[in-house]
């Protein structure tokens, strides 16, 4: 069982099935309905490619002895990797094909950002960005093209959604830097959690607007669609415990696995509604 979930982080599996039942959510959110199968098949091969992208990208920058036990595996399953990587990127492509144009066209945005985002953390030679990047791209690429199927602006029902998804986000991006800090110097990689001053003052503020903005949520929201907003609540709570109580006594293994499901609270809209 071990095995059969480290070969599903591997391939970022995991992220990919987090990121469809995020979608599910957020489709349910912006139109009231879930969004169609060929949309979450192109986000779920998506991310598979840009996540094992980011796993092979992340091994051509360290030296083989220094590696980590995460990076490791990696390693020894990098040529499986590069062909899931290439084999989804191309599916989610010929998916895409199927969506409208103006989805298509975000999703293009979406893949110039995270290519210029890729370049820099290369070019610059910093891991800083990474953390905020990772969650930012992921975020975006669930919800934007979401958005894009729509008309209107997205209103402030949305937007708050869409924040509290953000932050939640982040704050697991926090737990990974966390406790991968020692793996990041032994691999001579630059973690966010060395800029003690940023590190700890956004890890202080961001609980703080997260409760503002669900109590916002709260006001805004219809009665009959407060229950959606105990999804990212939940999500919250568990990502605070885990801070809090477990991070020191779990495996960074354990906790990594612990980010990538939670999001797996979010398919709960399919029978919400």
């Amino acid at each position: 069982m071990k095995s059969f979930f480290t070969y599903l982080s591997v391939f970022s599996v995991d992220v990919a099935l987090g990121a469809v039942c995020s979608a599910v959510f957020a489709g349910q959110i912006v139109h009231g309905i879930s969004i169609n199968w060929i949309h979450l098949g192109a986000l779920f091969f998506a991310v598979i490619g840009i996540y094992t992208f980011d796993h092979v990208f992340d091994l051509s920058r360290i030296h083989q002895h220094a590696l980590s036990p995460r990076r490791q595996i990696h390693a020894q399953q990098k040529t499986k990797m590069l062909v899931v990587m290439i084999l989804s990127l191309i599916i989610a492509a010929c998916l895409s094909l199927f969506l409208p144009r103006n989805v298509q066209i975000v999703g293009l945005i979406i893949a110039g950002f995270m290519g210029v985002y890729f370049y820099s953390v290369s070019r610059f030679d910093t891991q800083k960005v990474k953390d905020i990047g990772v969650s930012l791209g992921y975020a975006s690429g669930i919800w934007l093209p979401i958005w894009a199927s729509s008309a209107e602006f997205p209103p402030v029902r949305d937007w708050l959604m869409f924040s509290l998804f953000v932050i939640n986000t982040l704050l697991i991006m926090m737990l990974y830097a966390k406790i991968d800090a020692h793996a990041d110097r032994q691999e001579s990689l630059e973690s966010f959690v060395e800029s003690h001053k940023w590190f700890f003052w956004l890890a202080s503020k961001l609980p703080i607007i997260f409760i503002l903005m669900m109590f916002w949520a709260f006001i805004v929201f219809d009665e009959n669609e407060k229950l959606w907003i105990w999804l990212p609540i939940v999500q919250f709570v568990a990502i605070r415990l885990m801070t809090r109580f477990k991070m020191n006594t779990l495996s960074p293994v354990s906790v990594r696995y612990f980010g990538e499901y939670s999001y797996l609270i979010y398919g709960c809209i399919w029978f919400l509604t």
